[in-house]
């Protein structure tokens, strides 16, 4: 069963802002280094006003690139379906201000929140999303040196999910070990 669709105005809208702004902030950056090439000085009082106005557009293209890294497309922050929504559970174990990977995405603290719940592993990346693991979708838990490993199967979220908790990692590992 699939999720609750997103609306494909709202999709569209948000695909259209980030590749007009991907193509504006490039084509800015190369005029700006084209002028700064021809006369240093013309370009200085321009450049301070062209960082501050970006710097809050290029930062919401790399947190919706990130979003790309960590869901797969349908899931991701363009993509057709909602993720599905933590349970109404109370966490046996929760982790904020963390770090972690979730497939290609990797962040530092204080970055990600991790909740492990009866039914399965929630996560929350400030910026970039939620997402829940169901038990089922578990297929196993490796422990490495310094980061422990969550295998999976589930149709939104990349796999492998790694985290740096070893009460988690005991945690989890029951989990997939007893279904």
């Amino acid at each position: 069963m699939r999720n609750p669709e997103r609306p494909a105005a709202l999709r569209l809208l948000l695909l259209v802002y980030f590749v007009l702004g991907v193509v504006g902030v490039n084509v800015l950056g190369l005029w700006m280094f084209i002028r700064f090439a021809a006369d240093p000085k013309a370009i200085a009082p321009w450049f301070a006003l062209a960082w501050v106005c970006l710097f809050p557009v290029i930062a919401s293209f790399v947190f919706m690139l990130s979003s790309i890294f960590a869901f797969k497309y349908d899931y991701c922050i363009f993509g057709r379906y909602r993720r599905t929504a933590w349970p109404d559970e109370t966490p046996l174990l929760e982790h904020s201000h963390s770090h972690g990977r979730i497939g290609f995405f990797s962040a530092t603290v204080p970055f990600f929140t991790w909740k492990v719940f009866p039914s399965g592993l929630g996560f929350s990346v400030w910026l970039v999303g939620k997402g829940f693991i169901p038990n089922d979708r578990m297929i196993r838990v490796e422990k490495g040196i310094f980061f422990q490993r969550l295998v999976h199967d589930s149709d939104e979220i990349r796999s492998p999910v790694r985290f740096a908790h070893d009460d988690m990692y005991a945690c989890l590992r029951k989990r997939v070990e007893y279904g």
